[in-house]
């Protein structure tokens, strides 16, 4: 048995903010090489067919518009300013006129490129498919928009705030409502948190803003339809790595082979070559029956208890002969539960249900 080295893929991530999750991985290899024999798949489900990443003309995305300030993140100092007052929102506690104002001025064409963005409605960046996104730069940004709403509070101006604020939650939707993986979905609706928190505060100072029962619906149900999307098309990908694996001849439609990617493809190849258990359509139904599990997850009220969706495949590592080894290994170590995402959006709707009059 040998130790080998880990690897991560990114097809399968967990992001918490921007932080990839990598997993170790120990493989095991037999001395005598064997020839490959595939398994056909032996599963359907019409439900996830169409489910792809479908490019935006750049004439309604507005990525583009982001990329012109690529890298030009505030300083920590500024940073640690904005967290101070806006982490926990709220009315009673409002960053100084004087200061915000400066940080305003001095970040202006953060603000700039914001005040372009919030008129599209559409924001797309794929990690996935290669590219390379600025949510970093977008999070600041948002948050200086929001500070820029504190200072209309603090002069009284409500209808301006109400302004800004519905400007911040649409910059937040544009990220969520087309976005293709969990982390676009952790930024967007971490921006629309800012902006429902502030519409909040808004109220509680007098200026009432509410929502209808429609718009509340409407608004709740986008959630829950991005949040859906991005889990389907995360078991596509799954099913087109599974191919891959099976043949190099099997293109790759929904994702960008990454170099990181390779080597452990690679390995699995070998092990399915010297013997090993391999069936595809059986290791495609162990994502395939964690995503409906994360997805049944999504269709319950927030508050609900989250069942966990990774499924009990056992390996026995002793037992080489053990049918669809590489399969129950590849689900193993890969495969990472997503409920904690579930927490994130119900933050949202919460704040989306407490403006119902």
């Amino acid at each position: 048995m040998k130790n080998r080295k880990g690897f991560s893929l990114p097809l399968l991530l967990i992001v918490v903010l921007l932080v990839i999750l990598s997993v170790g991985v120990f493989f095991f290899f037999r001395n005598s090489q064997k020839n490959m024999v595939w398994n056909e798949p032996n599963f359907f489900d019409s439900e996830f067919l169409g489910v792809s990443y479908i490019k935006i003309a750049d004439s309604g995305n507005s990525a583009p518009l982001w990329s012109k300030v690529f890298g030009s993140e505030i300083s920590k100092t500024d940073k640690e300013f904005l967290n101070k007052y806006l982490a926990n929102f709220s009315i009673k506690n409002l960053p100084p006129v004087s200061q915000s104002n400066d940080l305003i001025k001095k970040y202006k064409n953060l603000l700039n490129v914001f005040d372009s963005a919030k008129v599209l409605n559409s924001y797309q960046c794929s990690y996935q498919m290669g590219e390379v996104c600025n949510f970093s730069v977008i999070m600041d940004a948002s948050n200086l928009a929001s500070l820029r709403a504190t200072v209309f509070l603090n002069q009284n101006k409500l209808p301006e705030a109400v302004s800004e604020a519905k400007s911040i939650i649409n910059v937040g939707e544009s990220i969520s409502n087309n976005g293709d993986d969990v982390i676009n979905l952790l930024v967007g609706w971490k921006i629309q948190r800012l902006g429902y928190q502030i519409i909040k505060g808004i109220n509680e100072k007098g200026e009432k803003t509410y929502l209808t029962t429609e718009e509340i619906g409407n608004k709740i149900s986008d959630l829950r339809k991005s949040h859906t999307f991005v889990l389907k098309l995360m078991y596509i990908r799954n099913s087109e790595i599974i191919d891959y694996i099976t043949s190099e001849n099997n293109e790759l439609s929904n994702l960008v082979l990454f170099e990181e990617l390779k080597e452990p493809v690679s390995i699995f190849r070998k092990e399915i070559g010297s013997g090993l258990g391999w069936d595809t359509g059986e290791t495609k139904k162990y994502f395939y029956d964690s995503i409906k599990n994360e997805i049944s997850n999504i269709e319950k009220p927030c508050g609900d208890e989250i069942k966990d969706s990774k499924i009990g495949i056992k390996l026995d590592q002793n037992n080489k002969q053990e049918e669809n080894y590489v399969g129950k290994e590849l689900y193993i170590v890969t495969y990472a539960p997503l409920g904690s995402s579930n927490v994130k959006r119900c933050e949202v709707e919460s704040l989306i249900n407490s403006l119902k009059n």
